[in-house]
């Protein structure tokens, strides 16, 4: 996974608050956002992604999507007694 966004995330190598953002990496033309979920040791545990295609994903659409991903990704920490990013 490396060089992706779900693995960056897993790696806790975020871009956006609390989110990563890879462009064209496995996939060309697509555009894939991540948010980590941890437990609670703290620990990266699962990601929650959206990918879809570049050109509808203009850096609004990516801070709307990836605040969203950030909201679900810390509601599945608090259930798992981890910390929300």
């Amino acid at each position: 996974m490396a060089g992706t966004a779900a693995g960056a995330a897993l790696l806790g190598q975020l871009d956006e608050p609390s989110v990563a953002v890879a462009k064209a990496i496995a996939t060309e033309g697509a555009t894939a956002i991540t948010a980590p979920v941890s437990d609670v040791n703290g620990t990266t545990v699962a990601a929650l992604s959206a990918v879809g295609p570049s050109v509808r994903m203009p850096p609004r659409v990516i801070t709307r999507y990836g605040e969203q991903l950030r909201v679900r990704a810390a509601e599945l920490s608090d259930l798992l007694g981890g910390k929300s990013a």
